[in-house]
């Protein structure tokens, strides 16, 4: 995850940013850290 850049590294150990937590984060944990954000999808059958 480190070289993918998904972690950083702080005094606890590793730290997953944004788009570690996007990737591979809970859902329960992604609400509780990015809660002002939210994305719709919405399939459209023709």
């Amino acid at each position: 995850m480190k070289a993918l850049k998904l972690v950083e590294t702080k005094d606890e150990g590793l730290i997953p940013n944004y788009s570690g937590l996007l990737l591979l984060g809970k859902e329960d944990e992604i609400r509780k850290h990015l809660s002002s954000h939210e994305v719709f999808f919405q399939v459209i059958d023709e």
